[in-house]
């Protein structure tokens, strides 16, 4: 629809994956990091299991990083002046260049949260929390798509290009 979430659904044996990746924009006046990617993944129909690969490059050359360490269950990762954290709420718990297997039941999403600071302090971010805050993001798109006026035949086109354009020139 009309916000910055991109969704991507697949058949799958027995039912619908249904994968959805928010960039969260909006977080004046909170303690949420000003950077923070939101991915929910739920299915339809019976519980399957994922595989998800977490690998994470930094720079111009693409190099891994060196610097990784667990804290309350949160993967942090620090190259140098940029620094990572990822958490999830599916058991298992992700570890860079590693696949790691997830199951994915009706019902209820699994949620990655990944949030970055580059030389500020870093938030670790409750997948519960990223969940709801993207939810609250993507209502906050709509409400700004509805206040354009447009035309009828291209009103779709333009809607996605305009949150493009603000997506890029956005702090």
């Amino acid at each position: 629809g009309d916000t910055a979430t991109l969704e991507r659904t697949w058949a799958v044996d027995g039912g619908r994956l249904v994968l959805a990746d928010s960039m969260v924009g909006e977080v004046a006046g909170s303690m949420l990091p000003v950077n923070m990617l939101v991915r929910r993944i739920s299915i339809q129909g019976r519980p399957i299991q994922i595989r998800v690969k977490l690998a994470p490059r930094f720079g111009y050359d693409r190099r891994p990083a060196r610097r990784i360490r667990r804290h309350q269950g949160t993967l942090i990762i620090d190259p140098g002046d940029l620094s990572l954290a990822v958490t999830s709420d599916a058991p298992g718990l992700l570890a860079p260049d590693r696949p790691t297997i997830m199951e994915v039941t009706p019902g209820g999403p699994v949620t990655v949260v990944m949030s970055a600071a580059y030389r500020r302090p870093l938030f670790l971010v409750p997948p519960s929390v990223a969940a709801e805050e993207a939810g609250r993001d993507e209502t906050r798109w709509q409400r700004w798509a509805d206040t354009l006026i447009t035309g009828p035949h291209h009103r779709r086109i333009l809607v996605r290009s305009l949150i493009t354009l603000k997506l890029l020139t956005y702090s």
